[in-house]
């Protein structure tokens, strides 16, 4: 009966340890498991995260560059419409070269003046005769610098956001 007790008892803790082993390896599947699901959500979240940020730089620069090419389209854009005879001149502005868009109507001569004061271009519009208010100008662009040439029929407006040309297409149109 001893032996019959000594077989009974090891077989019992045979199996006794083969459970613990078994459930201690289907813990560590579920641990495994477990981990390698959480990298996956760490992952996934980094992604989106720096999807969002390069998307909202993105975004940004984009606003940035269409700000830029806004102030010189609205001068180039201007020169465009008041294209004609004698139109396009020369101004002293209270900082330097004015360009100024003349134009005649039959209330009288009118100029559209753009020219650079205290860090910005503005867009002034006034009679021809009155003298330059700067006050009163509309800012159409932060710049430091503002220039212009005209040669051949092209007028070249340069400034801190870049370089635009616009043809004159009218024949006496110059400045």
């Amino acid at each position: 009966m001893r032996m019959t007790n000594y077989f009974t008892e090891a077989l019992s803790q045979h199996q006794s340890i083969k459970e613990r082993s078994s459930s201690s390896g289907h813990d560590w599947n579920r641990v495994f498991t477990l981990v390698i699901f959480a990298l996956f959500v760490v992952a996934l979240l980094v992604t989106i995260v720096m999807g969002t940020q390069t998307y909202s730089s993105l975004a940004s620069q984009k606003e940035r560059s269409e700000d830029q090419r806004i102030a010189l389209n609205l001068i180039t854009n201007s020169v465009k419409a008041n294209d004609g005879p004698n139109s396009v001149q020369i101004g002293n502005g209270p900082e330097g070269r004015a360009l100024v868009l003349a134009e005649t109507l039959d209330s009288g001569s009118y100029e559209t003046r753009f020219y650079l004061y205290q860090g910005n271009i503005v867009e002034e519009y006034s009679l021809a005769s009155s003298g330059y208010t700067p006050e009163k100008a509309v800012v159409v662009a932060p710049s430091q610098n503002f220039d212009f040439t005209y040669a051949n029929g092209l007028l070249t407006i340069n400034c801190d956001q870049g370089s635009s040309s616009v043809a004159i297409r009218s024949a006496e149109g110059g400045a």
